[in-house]
Formats: structure tokens, C-alpha cells, sequence
């Protein structure tokens, strides 16, 4: 993970970019990027997350979530994250381009029950 000059993590992929820049156009409250969660002998790393409220969202690319493996893997992420009472969300290329509102809507809908 790389860092900018006051510190704050840089996105690693386009998509986490541009996810984070609808977002902080939307008044959505600015997320942590690179979050870490440790569970038993893993640690998870979240693409963008809101720890206080135990929210965050995940940009998965096709690039990374197509295999059988990486599929096996991030059900076993889900499911470790969710028994620490973590709610993740999910998004892709295709829905950021075609359903901005929505991701926009869902993220703020997740954040305020969990406030």
C-alpha cells in the first residue's frame, strides 16, 4: 500500500479511485482505505471502510474475483467478517458506471443504520 506525503493511503486500483471520488462528491463521509481486520489467524484488508459503524465497501474487479480459489477465499472473508459484525458491500466497474445513484444510495443507507 503506498502512502501520500500526509500520510493518508493512496487507492490501488482505478476502480477504488474512482468509487471513492463519487462518493466524496456525495457528501459521504470520507472512509478509512486499506482498513485492517485481524480475524483468528488472517488479516483481512478492506478497500474502503467505515470502522466506527463497522460498515465497508469492497470494489471487486473482475481481474481478481474470477477464479473458483479467489471465490473459496472471499466466501471465507465474508463470513469471517460478518461473525465480527461487519456489513460489507460490493461493487464493480459496471455498476459504478451504470448505477452511480444506487451505490451512493446503499453506502449512506449502511452508514446511517449503523450510526
Amino acid at each position: 500500500m503506498r502512502a501520500r506525503p500526509d500520510g493518508a493511503a493512496v487507492p490501488d486500483s482505478p476502480l477504488e479511485h474512482d468509487v471513492r471520488t463519487l462518493l466524496r462528491r456525495s457528501s459521504v463521509p470520507e472512509p478509512v482505505l486499506h482498513f485492517r481486520v485481524a480475524c483468528d489467524e488472517l488479516t483481512y484488508v478492506l478497500d474502503l471502510a467505515w470502522p466506527d459503524r463497522l460498515v465497508a465497501l469492497e470494489c471487486d474487479g473482475f481481474r481478481f474475483h474470477r477464479t473458483p480459489g479467489q471465490l473459496d477465499w472471499d466466501d471465507r472473508r465474508r463470513t469471517a467478517l460478518a461473525l465480527r459484525g461487519w456489513l460489507v458491500l460490493h461493487t464493480t466497474r459496471n455498476l459504478v458506471r451504470t448505477e452511480p445513484d444506487r451505490l451512493v444510495r446503499d453506502v449512506t443507507t449502511a452508514l446511517a443504520r449503523r450510526a
